[in-house]
């Protein structure tokens, strides 16, 4: 969907999560895109040039930078976000409104405990 449209999915994610907040630091970020950050960095270089996203100094740490959408950014994020959910109702339209809940339900679950759970050391 958003392929079509020209964003990677790490892009997409980025722009899905900084619409609509307040500035984030790059750390933040980050942990909610599930980014290392050399990948989030060359993400952001990107949508910089493209002026989606520009990146602000912090008003009382300078060693932290925050990142934002710009205008464009917000634009482009509200289209997406509008083709995902008319994406996402086509897809649950065969199951019916009720199991649609579950499913959303059983899945909002499933990134709750996520984030809950600090990631394994792999080994």
């Amino acid at each position: 969907l958003v392929a079509r449209r020209g964003f990677s999915a790490n892009e997409w994610r980025v722009l899905a999560t900084l619409h609509g907040e307040a500035p984030m630091s790059i750390g933040a970020l980050a942990d909610l895109t599930v980014l290392k950050l050399p990948t989030l960095t060359r993400v952001l270089d990107r949508m910089e040039q493209r002026e989606e996203v520009r990146r602000i100094a912090h008003p009382s740490d300078r060693r932290v930078t925050l990142v934002t959408t710009t205008e464009h950014g917000d634009k482009l994020a509200a289209e997406l976000i509008a083709l995902a959910l008319e994406h996402e109702q086509c897809m649950l339209a065969p199951f019916g409104q009720k199991c649609a809940n579950e499913l959303r339900q059983a899945l909002q679950q499933m990134i709750a405990t996520h984030q809950e759970v600090p990631p394994r050391n792999p080994s």
